[in-house]
């Protein structure tokens, strides 16, 4: 999902969805993820903010596709 490009996520989220995959799991795991990558770098630095909304978008639209 990550490595995808912003324009593929959508039909990434429903291939999940259609693949059993849970809405909950998935967003557990992103909030790991965002908590190594965020949390790891420098704080207050303008990269550690982009990659902090990068990450909340992925999670918005998960929770749309999901719900």
């Amino acid at each position: 999902m990550l490595a995808a490009d912003v324009e593929a996520w959508d039909a990434k989220l429903e291939e999940a969805v259609a693949g059993g995959y849970g809405g909950q799991v998935f967003v557990d795991e992103l909030h790991k993820k965002m908590e190594g990558v965020v949390l790891g770098m420098a704080n207050g630095s303008y990269t550690q903010r982009v990659l902090a909304e990068y990450l909340k978008e992925v999670e918005d639209r998960a929770k749309t596709t999901f719900a």
